[in-house]
């Protein structure tokens, strides 16, 4: 058995006794070294040494003199006094409360080891640094009205319920900002499991009404939810739509009527494309800019009444149209604004910046032209040293700092880096011609264009049979008929902006021609 196996005594606790040279049955207790004669050679570092001198229990393990004892922080120390004994009458006075300061000098703050906590509380710390490049303000959080945040809680609530109709109308909405819309891009349908079902993925298609509020602009964000298949933003303070909107390939439905909208973006005939869905759009009415030759132009828009589609095929083939139901034509264009790399006008033409009653001046009419058109002077074909630089700074996602870091001798580019900020809070401007993103158009003018919906066209027939003679209608194969967006002979002209970033992507060599996208000629007219 273990128990009756014999074991060895234990061995009794013994030290070695340097000064002796013989072992101790005490090793608690520790002969202090008497100083030497000067003769004798110390290191000419310090000797190690444990943290206390004055636990008896712990052995000093080199000769020498002894731990000097200091009290203060690390930058700050002072003698502890003669006696270095922690239960000595100096120590057991009560301590006097310190005043702490932070040095700058040391870039840190260490209290000693007899520092309380309520004194780090006494601490004067500044909150701005000296060097002025590092003082960056406080992120301030914005406010976000109740409006707002009542409409992040029902986006929130549609998240989670997976409803994808959200309904805002008349909820005095001032402001929507990028944070509210955001979450629209994560939406996902809940899946419907059915027994012997086979499971499919449905794509969202978010339905998102800010009809009769106060909206004044629109957040990029917004352009970035993919699956937004309805947008209504009727009855709101709107005076420019972003050139962002064509990014919104699943868009079905677009109203925004009854805003303050003096033209649209030509990115908004993008969606007008075979690749895109928009079936209804409703832009009447708004204070669009009219065009003097009203008459010209009028009667062109009212010159076709039907179109025929061909999808490209050869032969007899019946031609089929697949994508959108709705078509543009160009009718003609303003003169060129031209500016420059500031975003200072330099032509004498100039686009109206508010709401005005007056006519613009028509300076080509497709398929007629009205005054000879030259290319614009003052421009250049390639971007400016400011605009290259402008296109490299609104890629950092700190575009909002730079203007606080620009010298008093480049104040003037403070409008420009502001004027940033807004277009990339918007989703950005691009040029309408290349597509490279840009800060300041180069180039500016409206062109008028009509759109109209299709209609496939239908003819009168006639079928015989052996009893009687009957009558009835059939489908033109290819044959679609126009029919204009609104009956207003005032509102069938729409006028559209152009942007470009040089000459190279102005206007010329434009003609007249029915198109499903911002390109005209890919129809035939009958």
């Amino acid at each position: 058995m273990a128990s009756d196996e014999p074991s060895l005594p234990r061995l009794p606790a013994v030290s070695w006794d340097e000064q002796t040279q013989s072992f101790s049955n005490n090793p608690r207790k520790r002969g202090r070294m008497p100083r030497r004669a000067s003769t004798v050679s110390f290191n000419s570092s310090d000797p190690a040494v444990f943290s206390s001198d004055d636990d008896p229990a712990l052995d000093n393990y080199v000769e020498g003199r002894r731990k000097k004892r200091y009290v203060g922080t690390w930058f700050q120390q002072q003698p502890a006094g003669s006696s270095d004994s922690t239960f000595s009458e100096a120590a057991m006075q009560p301590k006097a409360k310190r005043t702490l300061a932070r040095q700058f000098d040391s870039g840190v703050f260490l209290g000693s080891d007899g520092t309380d906590d309520d004194d780090m509380l006494d601490l004067d710390i500044p909150t701005r640094p000296k060097l002025p490049q590092l003082d960056r303000a406080a992120a301030v959080v914005p406010r976000v009205s109740e409006s707002e945040r009542r409409l992040r809680e029902k986006i929130e609530q549609c998240l989670e319920n997976g409803d994808e109709t959200i309904d805002f109308w008349s909820m005095d909405l001032e402001e929507l900002s990028n944070e509210t819309v955001t979450p629209l891009s994560q939406f996902t349908c809940i899946p419907q499991v059915t027994k012997d079902v086979a499971f499919e993925q449905k794509e969202p298609e978010i339905r998102l009404y800010l009809a009769q509020n106060r909206l004044t602009r629109l957040p990029g964000a917004l352009f970035d939810v993919t699956y937004l298949t309805t947008l209504s933003l009727r009855g709101n303070q709107l005076e420019e739509v972003p050139p962002a909107i064509g990014r919104l390939c699943n868009l079905q439905e677009l109203n925004i009527s009854q805003n303050r909208l003096r033209h649209l973006p030509i990115e908004i005939l993008d969606l007008l494309d075979t690749d895109c869905k928009l079936q209804s759009l409703i832009v009447h009415p708004n204070p669009f800019l009219k065009p003097k030759q009203k008459d010209e132009i009028s009667e062109m828009a009212r010159e076709h009444a039907s179109v025929r589609i061909h999808d490209g095929r050869d032969g007899d083939e019946e031609p089929v149209m697949t994508a959108p139901r709705l078509v543009s034509r160009r009718l003609g264009r303003s003169p060129v604004q031209v500016s420059d790399s500031s975003g200072r006008v330099v032509s004498s033409f100039r686009l109206p910046a508010q709401p005005t009653s007056e006519r613009l001046e028509v300076e080509a009419l497709f398929e007629k032209c009205v005054e000879k058109c030259d290319r614009p002077k003052g421009a250049r074909g390639v971007p400016s040293l400011v605009e290259a630089v402008m296109r490299s700074c609104y890629k950092s996602e700190h575009l909002g700092e730079f203007e606080r870091f620009m010298p008093e001798e480049l104040c003037h580019l403070g409008e420009l880096f502001d004027r940033a900020v807004r277009q990339k809070e918007s989703g950005g401007l691009t040029c309408s011609g290349c597509g490279v993103s840009m800060v300041v158009a180069v180039l500016e003018w409206v062109e008028w264009r009509n759109i109209n919906t299709l209609r496939k066209s239908v003819s009168q027939v006639m079928e015989r049979r052996a009893e009687d003679s009957v009558i009835g209608f059939a489908e033109v194969p290819g044959l679609y008929q126009l029919d204009p967006l609104s009956e207003i002979e005032e509102e069938q002209v729409i006028p559209f902006v152009r942007r470009a970033c040089s000459t190279r992507c102005g206007p010329g060599g434009e003609d007249s021609g029915y198109g499903t996208s911002r390109r005209s000629g890919e129809m035939t007219v009958l």
